[in-house]
């Protein structure tokens, strides 16, 4: 139960790191102003990623968590690359397209 919920809220903040560091680094190479200073992109990233993410750990238990084996310490980690490219190369640039999509439009 608590290494799920860790798992879903590491998830969830992984993948906003992307979004975050994107708008900074086409500022750098294309010249392009930000849309946000650095504080107030901060200061929004405390603010919507604090209680999600513990809200996620405090989440209550799956319906078929009974059935599942118990979880192999020796293989089962708590960040895999399924994890990492899945938060990063699929949620964090979604977010970050909509993000741009946003800016321009």
């Amino acid at each position: 139960l608590i290494f799920d919920n860790l798992k879903k809220s590491i998830a969830y903040t992984l993948s906003s790191n992307i979004p975050e560091i994107t708008p900074f680094l086409v500022f750098i190479v294309l010249q392009i102003p930000l849309g946000l200073t650095t504080v107030l992109i901060l200061l929004i990233d405390l603010g919507t990623d604090l209680l999600p993410a513990i809200a996620l750990a405090y989440e209550a238990k799956e319906a078929d968590i009974m059935m599942k084996p118990p979880r192999d310490s020796r293989t089962d980690r708590l960040v895999t690359r399924k994890l990492i490219s899945f938060s990063y190369l699929q949620i964090g640039v979604i977010q970050a397209a909509a993000g741009f999509y946003a800016y321009f439009v």
